[in-house]
């Protein structure tokens, strides 16, 4: 009993520091400032992905997407998301689909920008490398989680419209389209976990090893996962956001599940380095870096 009562003390002490130096590095307020940049880039990616499939077979019925968005995303998203992919479907853009493609990578790029600006914030050091490294490392890094996103977003949305026609054709049961759902799923997860482990590897400007970046991310996408289905059922059950807002709170009820998101990215970060600066091999690397001040 009294270790049981000690873990949980432990626990809650983690939990107060890890919150505490959270704050510390004002990840709260830089949390906004991602779900702008967030905000900002998701329309034109979603006009390049649909553009694209558009010219898809599968897509020729367009409520059937709508029926999977709805389930994939949560209402503020879906509401807000719904209407433009009915009008691309409707009308495929094309060529149009690349412009917005350079769109979506310009301003998602700036969010992983501000990103592994942050995450510097958060392990105490400043940034040390040249300019143009710094742009390369970001277009990267936002080059894959846009590959890991369109992964996803094949395997979630165009994945049950293919799978039901291939067991409409192969006869196949319940069970195998179950199976394949979870496969789908568990892809999913373990893309988005990887993308975030790169984020958190190479955005920083301090040398270290992978390991200790494997909890924050865990933290990411399990916080992540767990926020869009709680802030889901939330507005569903207890607060709808359009009720007093109308329309502009299906702006607000997106926005503020776009800062719930960075709010986790951004604390998966603080773990990793609260981790990472009791080792011993923190010392050693912080020598290769230069402190940074988090009072200015």
């Amino acid at each position: 009993m009294n270790y049981f009562t000690g873990t949980i003390r432990t626990f809650f002490r983690s939990c107060g520091t890890l919150i505490g130096e959270f704050r510390g590095s004002h990840g709260f307020g830089l949390s906004a400032e991602l779900a702008f940049w967030f905000f900002y880039s998701i329309f034109p990616f979603l006009i390049f992905l649909f553009s694209l499939a558009g010219f898809l077979p599968p897509f020729s019925d367009r409520a059937r997407i709508l029926q999977l968005l709805q389930t994939t995303l949560p209402p503020p998203a879906y509401e807000l998301i719904g209407n433009t992919v009915v009008n691309i479907l409707v009308k495929p853009k094309g060529l149009m689909a690349f412009g917005t493609l350079l769109l979506a990578l310009w301003s998602a790029s700036n969010a992983v920008h501000s990103m592994m600006g942050t995450l510097n914030r958060i392990y105490g050091i400043k940034e040390t490398r040249p300019y143009w490294k710094v742009k390369l490392v970001a277009l990267t890094l936002t080059v894959t989680l846009c590959s890991v996103l369109t992964l996803t977003f094949l395997l979630l949305v165009i994945g049950p419209l293919i799978t039901e026609k291939i067991m409409e054709a192969l006869r196949w049961g319940k069970f195998v389209g179950t199976t394949i759902a979870t496969v789908r799923f568990i892809v999913s997860i373990v893309g988005m976990y990887v993308a975030l482990l790169l984020i958190y590897r190479f955005g920083p400007d301090i040398p270290r090893n992978t390991a200790y970046n494997l909890p924050g991310t865990g933290l990411a996408v399990f916080g992540g996962l767990l926020t869009s289905q709680l802030f889901g059922i939330y507005l569903k059950k207890i607060a709808p956001y359009n009720k007093f807002y109308g329309a502009l709170g299906t702006v607000i009820a997106f926005m503020t599940w776009l800062y719930l998101i960075g709010v986790f990215i951004l604390l998966g970060g603080q773990l990793n380095s609260l981790l990472f600066r009791k080792s011993p091999e923190f010392r050693a690397r912080l020598t290769e870096c230069r402190p940074y001040d988090n009072t200015t």
